[in-house]
């Protein structure tokens, strides 16, 4: 059975939305290092800030073109190394 990634809902109007992604239960005991996101497609959805504490992970969303499906992607590098990708997808419509 496929997984099924994790969805958010974004009113074209409303401002900002911030999605966060706690890696600690995935990690164990291993640690963020760095983290880096990406959106596809490169459209209009805008990072406006990104963070992490500890092993959560959060962005900060703008903007995107309505009726659009972006996938928004979070890399992180571990102090083991290793580097570990997820996405969510974040649909903008006109509510």
């Amino acid at each position: 059975m496929a997984s099924r990634r994790p969805f958010f809902l974004k009113d074209k109007d409303d401002n900002r939305i911030d999605i966060s992604i706690d890696w600690s239960e995935f990690l164990d005991v291993d640690e963020v290092v760095t983290s880096v996101w990406t959106i596809t497609p490169a459209l209009e959805l805008v990072e406006v800030a990104s963070s992490f504490v500890g092993n959560v992970c959060t962005v900060f969303l703008d903007n995107g073109e309505a009726g659009t499906n972006y996938v928004v992607t979070n890399t992180i590098t571990t102090t083991q190394p290793r580097d570990v990708q997820r996405s969510v997808t974040v649909a903008v419509r006109e509510l």
